[in-house]
């Protein structure tokens, strides 16, 4: 039983991101840099909110034959984030996940010209956190084995996961 209900669109369907479309675009880039530093520059990525319809993220990933990098344009930073983990994974044949990576991206980047939309805005967004819903404790485990000295998000997160009431 997943740990949502349908009517969240209805409820929170009028939410809109507080960060600019170049912040959510950095963001984007800074997840790529830290997976594939050595690769990163071959990434362009874009946050258009009048990408797609309406109320649904919407990611767009670009690749010509005849051009070195991809482009990702997304509806929101989590759009075009998903837009990167889907070439990745689907035209790079690569693997991200809490337990390894495999990240041999080939030598020439594959062409790609695909536009996807989803059910609903929400839709990444109640995935993901069913998926923490559902494997909180596989979660939390690894979350533990951070070193609380790295970031105070870390040690924060440690903190709240300790609290009897959570776990």
């Amino acid at each position: 039983m997943p740990c949502y209900s349908k009517g969240f669109q209805d409820t929170l369907g009028h939410l809109k991101p507080r960060s600019s479309e170049g912040t959510q675009a950095e963001a984007v880039v800074g997840v790529i840099r830290r997976l594939i530093p050595a690769r990163a520059h071959e990434f362009i990525i874009t946050v258009n909110i009048s990408k797609g319809p309406p109320g649904k993220d919407t990611f767009q990933v670009l690749k010509l034959a005849n051009e070195d990098q991809v482009t990702i344009t997304g509806t929101s930073g989590v759009a075009a984030a998903w837009g990167f983990h889907h070439y990745l994974k689907y035209h790079c044949l690569c693997h991200v996940s809490w337990e390894a990576d495999q990240l041999k991206l080939p030598a020439a980047l594959p062409v790609a010209n695909i536009t996807v939309t989803s059910a609903d805005r929400w839709g990444t967004w109640i995935e993901a956190c069913d998926y923490y819903c559902e494997n909180f404790q596989a979660v939390k485990k690894i979350i533990d084995l951070f070193d609380s000295n790295e970031a105070i998000s870390i040690k924060v997160a440690q903190e709240l996961l300790s609290d009897p009431e959570i776990a």
